[in-house]
């Protein structure tokens, strides 16, 4: 077989095959749980999710160390925490304020996690850690939590639709910028979340629930972080790739107003779409070069000096 052949079908199984192989394990075992038990299957879902990011993330930049030697493995561990964490919530009630906490932490603590090494090294201030780590983060946890909150009240399939689309602007933006590895990681992720829409779809039951937010949406936002600095995303872009999240929200409407699922969801997914698309636009206009002035610019400004 030729090389380039296999080359691509390497790419499609660490991308696509081998995470969405291990969402699809997870949501099995989720069906053989009984109906009555709602909140273990979701937790099951989650932490499906979170072992296809795993996959997908140690097929495509390699298994991460304990600690990881990259801070981008950090991005495993958050995932698995979090579907952990918020898996347990989908069993136990727990106040708001406390759930809110918990994510606020996880997200702010992920950032830190991702440039524990270059602050120290570069001498970073406050300022700077609030522009690079905790704005991001405070960004992030908003758009989980407006995410989360429209899973649950609006059709299943709505909100892994919503983050699947802003995985895909990410993805673009990353690629655009120059980072090969980093697209291909979000564009695994988005198979994920794919692959999490489809069971949501097909199986009501199985819903994505405030585990599978959590596993999806807490290393999304913390590699969104990751490439605004490392690859020089503009924040732009990846405030657009985050605002498809929100178009999550439309499914709850069309829901109240009766709408069918499947024409929920494709409402979803056109609004999620256009942030997504204008993530990827942006990011393109950022990469361009710089055109060269013109002779009449250039006698002007050294006429006038400027």
């Amino acid at each position: 077989m030729d090389d380039a052949v296999l080359f691509h079908l390497k790419m499609l199984a660490h991308t696509v095959l081998a995470p969405v192989g291990a969402v699809a394990v997870l949501a099995v075992l989720a069906a053989l749980v009984p109906v009555r038990y709602g909140g273990a299957r979701a937790a099951l879902v989650g932490l499906g999710v979170a072992a296809g990011m795993a996959v997908g993330f140690g097929l495509i930049a390699g298994w991460p160390a304990v600690p990881p030697v990259d801070t981008a493995g950090w991005l495993v561990f958050a995932a698995i925490a979090a579907a952990l964490l918020f898996g347990v919530f989908e069993l136990v009630a727990v106040p708001p304020p406390v759930r809110e906490a918990v994510r606020l932490v996880l997200a702010v603590g992920l950032a830190g996690l991702l440039f524990v090494r270059v602050g120290p090294q570069l001498d970073w201030g406050w300022t700077a850690w609030g522009r690079w780590a905790v704005l991001p983060a405070v960004a992030a946890a908003a758009a989980w939590a407006a995410l989360e909150a429209a899973a649950r009240r609006g059709p299943s399939a709505a909100a892994p639709a919503a983050a699947l689309l802003g995985a895909l602007g990410l993805s673009a933006a990353s690629l655009l910028g120059a980072s090969a590895k980093m697209a291909q990681l979000a564009g695994s992720w988005a198979a994920v979340l794919g692959a999490a829409c489809l069971i949501a779809w097909r199986w009501p039951a199985l819903r994505f629930g405030r585990a599978a937010a959590a596993a999806a949406m807490l290393p999304l936002g913390g590699l969104a972080a990751y490439v605004h600095y490392f690859v020089e995303v503009p924040p732009a872009a990846l405030l657009l790739a985050g605002c498809s999240t929100l178009a999550a929200w439309a499914g709850v409407l069309a829901a109240r107003r009766g709408a069918r699922p499947l024409a929920a969801l494709l409402l979803v997914a056109l609004l999620a779409a256009l942030p997504a698309a204008g993530a990827g636009y942006l990011a393109y206009r950022a990469a361009q070069p710089a055109q060269p002035a013109s002779a009449e610019d250039a006698a002007l400004q050294e006429l006038y000096g400027f």
